[in-house]
């Protein structure tokens, strides 16, 4: 059986972005219309991974059985000295 997944979405739990002297959020999306979303498109997995947070994919994981087919993955896109890592399957 194939699956499809989206390994990197921001929910509007992700924080401010910067880029230059500019400041705009990394997504206004609520989590629950991001399922909605996937669903639709017939994804089977959806891994929120917000800005040094997991706020926004608990809150997909409290709604997702709402949504046949789809699994949330808990994520985060962690900041450290060295870039940006993508932690998945986090439950803190």
């Amino acid at each position: 059986m194939q699956s499809r997944a989206d390994t990197h979405v921001h929910t509007k739990y992700s924080g401010i972005g910067h880029l230059g002297f500019l400041r705009f959020p990394e997504s206004v999306s609520d989590p629950r219309d991001i399922l909605k979303n996937a669903h639709s498109l017939g994804l089977s997995v959806v891994c929120i991974t917000d800005h040094n947070s997991i706020e926004g994919a608990l809150r997909a994981t409290e709604e997702v059985n709402d949504f046949d087919g789809l699994e949330v993955v808990v994520g985060e896109e962690i900041s450290t000295l060295e870039g940006e890592v993508i932690g998945l399957y986090l439950n803190e």
